[in-house]
């Protein structure tokens, strides 16, 4: 049988993924990810897309973060450790439960130049698809593990996988229209649109009071994913900042407030950060406060899906320079933070008179040494998924990243002498029709 693969919500209000491997994924690095890889795991727009994307490889973080948030477990602990109470699946540092149908369409909002959620339909059909309550799953992965007893399991959030694949679409976009034969420039030839704004960046004003992190009042805003943090329950009695390491590991991985009440964060430790790329985050009860992220929503969405949009994280770029010396400087934040990403946990010594130290693990990317006695030049080594995602569109070798003439979603191609100016064939059957209508004559 198929590895198994689950959502189900998770103890903090939020959805998590649950995947199967025949093998212990911390033990293993990834590869750089192939052009198909790439480009399913940026543009997926359904749960089983998701699962079609991400097939053999390995978690995003392949590590535990903590005792209660993503996890690797080793199958014969979580088989033997699980039992159902009141409908949910308890185990040593999980409680898994039922899908909420509305909850996790807001968390699917997915980046693309028409950025939204999907259907109903779609997620209803997610829910009993892949629903690890809903379809027994517990009794699917006790099947799997009579097969594969030494399998692992790990429990993600889905939040970090929305957001590893919007900011990688976003961070790709920019990169592909900063080429010099991108449909963009050829484009703002002929009608000077702006590079953030073909990209479906909205430009904003603010004033400097707003917010305190940028010299001027002109402000680029893309919708980036949703905000868990709005949906933490209160009878964890954690506090924000450190509860959200528990539903979006990742982002806090990468990211840093440095003010109350955490809805400003910039990218840690980084050279490139200051004043470049925050993100604005909603927080509970926000709703209705007149601040500027309860009013993004009305900019970039349909009032009748404003309802959706009531807790999103939003990507910030300063408007005070050249968009194209923001957009490389942008890119450089990014790939520089997913390459020096790390993460910081405890380690428990069992001999007597040791006590728990701390330790780094590497999640981003090194480069190996060129062999002395091989015909080897080195080569670079992921230590996730997540920095294997970035590695592949900044170390693309071969390939280039293009902007669809038609809806200009980004997209891997190699590198040849006449690359696909679309992202599918139903992008180049639109784009052909649309060419063949008469044009209306003017009045």
């Amino acid at each position: 049988m198929g590895a198994p693969f689950f959502i189900a919500l998770g103890s903090y209000g939020t959805h998590v993924i649950i995947r199967v491997f025949p093998f212990d994924p911390k033990k293993f690095l990834s590869p750089r990810l192939t052009t198909d890889s790439f480009n399913k795991l940026i543009s997926w727009k359904s749960i089983a897309d998701l699962r079609d994307a991400l097939g053999e490889a390995i978690p995003l973080i392949p590590q535990n973060i903590d005792h209660d948030s993503s996890r690797i477990i080793s199958l014969p602990s979580f088989v033997h450790d699980s039992h159902m109470t009141s409908g949910r699946i308890y185990g040593e540092g999980y409680d898994l439960g039922s899908c909420h149908a509305q909850l996790l369409r807001a968390e699917l909002y997915l980046d693309g130049p028409k950025g939204s959620w999907p259907s109903e339909s779609t997620v209803n059909y997610s829910i009993e698809r892949f629903g690890f309550v809903e379809n027994n799953g517990l009794q699917t992965i006790e099947t799997y593990f009579n097969e594969h007893p030494d399998g692992y399991i790990s429990i993600e959030p889905l939040n970090d996988y929305v957001f590893a694949r919007n900011l990688a679409s976003i961070s790709s976009r920019i990169l592909a229209n900063l080429q010099e034969d991108s449909p963009f420039r050829k484009k703002q030839c002929a009608e000077s649109e702006s590079l953030f704004g073909y990209c479906g960046f909205k430009e904003i004003e603010i004033s400097q009071n707003d917010m305190g992190y940028f010299g001027s009042e002109k402000l680029y805003v893309i919708p980036l994913s949703f905000s868990p943090i709005a949906f933490l329950s209160d009878r964890h009695g954690d506090r924000r900042e450190d509860a959200g390491c528990k539903v979006q590991p990742l982002f806090e991985l990468l990211f840093s407030a440095d003010n109350e009440p955490f809805i400003a964060c910039q990218l840690k430790k980084n050279p490139f950060c200051k004043d470049n790329a925050t993100v604005w985050r909603a927080f509970p009860h926000m709703e209705g406060s007149g601040h500027i992220v309860d009013k993004l929503p009305e900019l970039f969405f349909h009032w009748r899906r404003r309802f959706l949009a009531r807790n999103m994280c939003y990507l910030v770029l300063d408007g005070s320079a050249s968009q194209t010396a923001v957009a490389q400087k942008f890119l450089k934040t990014v790939f520089a933070a997913f390459r020096t990403m790390t993460l910081l946990h405890n380690v428990d010594d069992d001999r007597p008179g040791k006590v728990k130290s701390l330790q780094y693990s590497r999640l981003g990317w090194h480069y190996t040494e060129p062999s002395l006695f091989e015909n080897s030049n080195g080569r670079i080594l992921f230590h996730s998924l997540a920095s294997a995602l970035f590695g592949t569109a900044m170390f693309r070798e071969g390939r280039r990243m293009m902007s669809c003439k038609e809806c200009g979603r980004a997209y891997l191609v190699e590198d040849r002498a006449n690359p696909s100016a679309f992202c599918s064939q139903s992008c180049r059957n639109k784009h052909s029709l649309a060419s063949k209508k008469p044009k209306q004559p003017s009045k």
